[in-house]
């Protein structure tokens, strides 16, 4: 009985001393966990017990790596700074600097950045996944480092707060092995490029983008590239969809990722966003996508690392998004809601195109009536054919609606009128001559005479102003203002040009006007220039830029008291008899890119007296089948100029429904002679037979060509025409 109670007795305090063992190593636990530093996450960073330091700071060099760059010098900054307003002031030390026999391991040192001491290698390679910076204390080192330079001045501020904000006087206390790591809110920190290999490939909208996007995409791969010394590949989204691939997204593509993002901007935003394993970078327009791209690189320049076997890494800290704004844009219309919207485009100029598909044209007068009550007026309305065109203008700018029937398409172009105008109706006038159209001849020798180009008309109108249209080679400056001079019928002498309309950017077209502007331009008083040449954004290749950037600025400089206006398909713009209706601009080809600079030249049609002369600058044969299509019947004119020199572009379908009485060759006579004459040369295109198909309908007597003695044709109110010459002057004049 004894043993058996004394057995029970024994298990009785064995229970009791588990239970009191259980407890007592909880408490260890609770008190070791307690001691441990712990980074940010809660992560215990050591079983050890703790022992803490004191650092005298004032002991101290701040350490930072040779060769810093602007993200270091801030960071380096920032800290000096903040510690000075403690009371104490440090010395600064690239990482270079060290005694004779090397680094001095016993040297009190805040090591800032990456360093060459050990201990920043040893604190880097403790950053975790996912984490950006590290704070780790050594016995006489303190290491403020990051994943990359971005991240550098976060952890400055980290260890400011956790640590500086406690200082007693001027000690520093902190765990010696102790560590704290973080990152920011909203930031993901992620692998581009892990030892020279490409961990994401850019993917892009190669169908869609302009030269301006295609040249941002290649820049930020090729920026990728140079810094890692990676292959990143750049391919179209055509190549299919992988959910599971990690891609740099950019602009409209097919995946869901872009179409979510786009979705969530507003027509004038652009911007960033990480979206799983996919950087979507985009915008609604090429333009703004290709500003968008810029900013993602911006972000990721300063952000690699190399590895210890000399490899490079691109490890970038990303926010979740990232948006800017274009400013000047006449944004928050009225939504159009008769039809299915496809995009927003930009047409330079501050002007944005939001293009709809499927368009019931019977919702258009509802939609006019919405932009009256939002403040823009009707100003014109006009009809061709089954197409309308509409332009409201108000305060805010203007709003022009362009319905293309057999596309059953409508382009809404917003445009705020910053860096041109809206032209309103002519003033009342006093007849003092008639209405003249000059087939400018120009200089055709410093070229090959077979390929003579260049084009240029001037019109006189009823009240003794002039229209020039281009305006030829820069050679033909003299014979412009000459004949400015010789033809002015104003009792005053004044030479005023009511409008300098061009038809594209091209030399032998605004070279005139190049060669005018520094010789005469205060001999003469120009009220407007009208032109639409679109922007970088329109085009899929190299374009001439001179009409959209430089002309403006020559306006600027010479014209001061001239207006710029850019007109849009189906304006009417009159100046005192004459008007000129548009009836193509390059914002025609949108939702499409433009590859060939005399395609986007500017159709119109002027009439005269009852008269009409149809202007098809450069168009080559897309553009004269554009006319077809949206046309018809309705080119049906008494004069055209015939395309592109009569090179090439002009087709037998268009010179039939248009069916003039006559034609203007902007062409040297030789190369005239050539290009009617059915056989094929060496300074010939695409348009020998429809040349040979229009020539042979009207006869040598009815063409009339830029060469020799410049024709005056006069149109006369009875309808009939008739023709006077003038002598052309080449020369420069000294009055």
């Amino acid at each position: 009985m004894y043993s058996v109670i004394r057995w029970d007795h024994e298990k009785g305090w064995l229970r009791i001393m588990k239970r009191m063992l259980f407890v007592l190593l909880a408490l260890l636990m609770v008190f070791g966990m307690a001691a441990c530093n712990k980074d940010q996450n809660g992560d215990s960073s050591s079983d050890a017990p703790a022992v803490i330091k004191e650092y005298d700071l004032t002991q101290f060099t701040i350490v930072r790596p040779e060769g810093n760059n602007k993200l270091i010098s801030s960071a380096v900054s920032s800290l000096y700074n903040q510690l000075k307003e403690k009371g104490i002031t440090l010395e600064l030390a690239d990482d270079w600097v060290a005694n004779e026999s090397g680094i001095d391991a016993t040297k009190p040192e805040i090591l800032l950045g990456y360093t060459n001491r050990p201990q920043s290698a040893e604190a880097k390679a403790e950053i975790g996944e996912g984490e950006g910076y590290i704070i780790k204390f050594f016995e006489t080192k303190i290491v403020i480092v990051a994943r990359n330079n971005e991240l550098l001045s976060q952890a400055v501020d980290a260890f400011v707060q956790n640590y500086l904000a406690n200082l007693e006087g001027n000690v520093l206390k902190a765990e010696l092995g102790g560590k704290l790591t973080g990152k920011q809110e909203g930031e993901n920190i992620i692998t581009l490029v892990k030892s020279g290999k490409a961990v994401y490939n850019i993917v892009y909208a190669a169908e869609t983008a302009s030269s301006t996007l295609k040249t941002a995409v290649t820049n930020l791969r090729d920026k990728m590239n140079d810094l890692t010394d990676a292959e990143v590949e750049l391919t179209s989204d055509y190549g299919g969809y992988d959910k599971n691939a990690y891609n740099i997204v950019i602009g409209s593509t097919s995946f869901e990722e872009s179409q979510d993002m786009m979705y969530d901007l507003n027509v004038d935003q652009y911007g960033f966003r990480v979206d799983g394993n996919k950087i979507v970078i985009t915008g609604h327009t090429s333009y703004l996508t290709a500003k968008a791209v810029n900013m993602f690189e911006e972000t990721i320049r300063n952000q690699i690392e190399q590895e210890a076997d000399g490899s490079w890494s691109l490890i970038a800290s990303i926010p979740d998004q990232e948006i800017g704004q274009m400013e000047g844009w006449l944004v928050g219309l009225p939504e159009f809601t008769g039809g299915t919207y496809k995009g927003a485009y930009e047409c330079g100029n501050e002007a944005v195109q939001l293009y709809y598909t499927m368009v019931n044209a019977n919702k258009i007068d509802g939609y006019v009536s919405q932009l009256a009550s939002a403040g823009f007026a009707k100003k014109e309305d006009h009809t061709i054919g089954s197409n309308r065109y509409v332009t409201c203008v108000g305060e805010k700018g203007l709003v022009h609606l362009t319905y293309l029937h057999k596309n059953k398409s409508l382009a809404v172009i917003s445009d705020s009128l910053t860096t041109h105008v809206y032209k309103e109706s002519e003033p009342a006038y006093t007849k003092i001559t008639e209405t003249t159209l000059a087939v400018s001849s120009l200089d055709f020798s410093h070229r090959e005479v077979l390929d003579g180009n260049g084009m240029s008309y001037i019109i006189t109108l009823e009240d003794g102003r002039f229209v020039i249209i281009d305006g030829g080679y820069e050679q033909d400056k003299h014979l412009i203002y000459n004949y400015l001079v010789d033809n002015n019928k104003r009792s005053d002498g004044k030479i005023v040009i009511a409008a300098w309309i061009f038809t594209h950017s091209h030399a032998d077209h605004y070279g005139g006007f190049k060669g005018f502007t520094p010789l005469y331009a205060d001999k003469v008083q120009v009220e407007y220039f009208i032109a639409n040449t679109g922007t970088d954004a329109m085009y899929g290749g190299d374009h001439d830029t001179y009409l959209e950037i430089s002309m403006p600025e020559a306006v600027k400089q010479y014209y001061p008291g001239a207006k710029i206006m850019k007109p849009h398909t189906g304006q009417v713009l009159k100046f005192c008899n004459v008007e000129f209706q548009v009836l193509h601009t390059i914002e025609d080809y949108v939702p499409g890119l433009m590859y060939s600079e005399n395609n986007a030249s500017m159709v119109f049609r002027a009439t005269i007296n009852g008269q009409t002369i149809l202007f098809m600058g450069d168009g080559e044969r897309t553009l004269s089948n554009l006319m077809v299509k949206y046309y018809g019947s309705e080119l049906k004119s008494d004069i055209i100029q015939v395309n592109h020199h009569g090179y090439s572009g002009g087709t037998e379908e268009l010179y039939r429904l248009v069916n003039p009485t006559y034609s203007m060759w902007t062409t040297s006579q030789k190369a005239f002679e050539k290009r009617v004459s059915g056989v094929k040369y060496t300074w010939v295109g695409d348009a020998l037979e429809s040349n040979k198909y229009l020539y042979d309908k009207l006869g040598a007597d009815h063409c009339f060509v830029a060469d020799g003695k410049v024709e005056q044709i006069t149109f006369n109110a009875d309808k009939t025409i008739s023709v006077a010459y003038y002598e052309p002057d080449y020369k420069q004049r000294t009055n």
